[in-house]
């Protein structure tokens, strides 16, 4: 017998991000019947799921409602003290039937580590400009290599970098941001754009304060204030991940060493939230008692 499962299933068709979701009808659909069957067939005694918000929760549900019962819980960043950037999730907790004593509602105490955690913590997106001048030029070189440009040493200011398409979605939310709030883009700290999307459709930080959802693209997230992307470890920063000694040194663990801007998006595209995971991983593990212990 297994007695706990964490997993983080592919999001492709639940997401919004994608046209025509088809959600469990779609090619990544069989992996959650998998799991499903896992959990009966080991017969795993307590299991998370995490998926987007909007994932089909009925089919999951429909093949383990007669051996376990089921919590399902919203959190988004800012409720782990993340304010300044977003990264909303679902977890959804299955406790196996008659093995399982219930300690604690696992949705009110997710709601009050929350609640504590916002009026403690807040960030915004200027918050993860951390990088130091190597850090940025080291980046930069990596990128000018790529796109065959000849690299400026003596520079953080990344516009030259940019391809043609870049710096057009840079140009229309300039724009559009100018014709919004009747001030310069360059005089807002917390002001990012994705530039991985069409420049018509780009994404903000000006309105929901916050960074523009990580994906498992390359695409940069611009801040006009400092004229450059976030760079590989910056991005990883903001799911939380102790990319910088202060952080690590603060959670009792080594940094998270990544520096390989292709390496840092699939990781960054692909990963839980740092700060979501741990925190629903405490409250499952707080709120159910087991007759039997692990390894019994």
């Amino acid at each position: 017998m297994v007695d706990y499962d964490f997993s983080g299933l592919p999001c492709t068709d639940n997401s919004r991000v994608k046209r025509g979701r088809q959600f469990s009808e779609g090619p990544t659909g069989p992996v959650f019947i998998v799991w499903a069957l896992r959990l009966r067939v080991y017969g795993v005694l307590l299991a998370v799921l995490e998926n987007v918000p909007d994932m089909d929760l009925e089919t999951v549900v429909g093949l383990l409602s007669d051996a376990y019962d089921h919590w399902q819980i919203f959190m988004d960043m800012p409720e782990s003290g993340l304010g300044g950037t977003s990264r909303a999730r679902t977890y959804v907790i299955f406790a196996r039937k008659g093995a399982y004593k219930l300690l604690h509602c696992p949705v009110l105490l997710t709601d009050c580590i929350a609640s504590e955690l916002q009026a403690t913590a807040v960030t915004r997106p200027r918050d993860f400009l951390t990088a130091s001048d190597l850090e940025i030029l080291l980046e930069a070189q990596e990128a000018c290599r790529t796109r065959g440009i000849t690299f400026r040493p003596g520079t953080t200011n990344l516009q030259y970098i940019l391809n043609q398409r870049e710096q057009r979605c840079v140009e229309v939310l300039n724009k559009r941001y100018w014709s919004k709030f009747k001030r310069s883009p360059e005089s807002d700290r917390d002001l990012c754009y994705f530039l991985g999307d069409n420049p018509n459709f780009g994404k903000w930080s000006a309105a929901s304060g916050k960074i523009p959802t990580l994906r498992r693209n390359t695409g940069k997230l611009w801040f006009p204030a400092v004229s450059r992307w976030l760079t590989a470890a910056e991005r990883l920063s903001t799911l939380g991940f102790p990319v910088r000694t202060c952080m690590a040194e603060a959670l009792g663990v080594p940094p998270v060493a990544v520096r390989d801007p292709k390496r840092a998006a699939q990781f960054a595209g692909n990963c839980m939230s740092f700060n979501t995971a741990t925190i629903i991983h405490m409250v499952a593990l707080s709120c159910f008692g087991f007759s039997r212990r692990c390894g019994d």
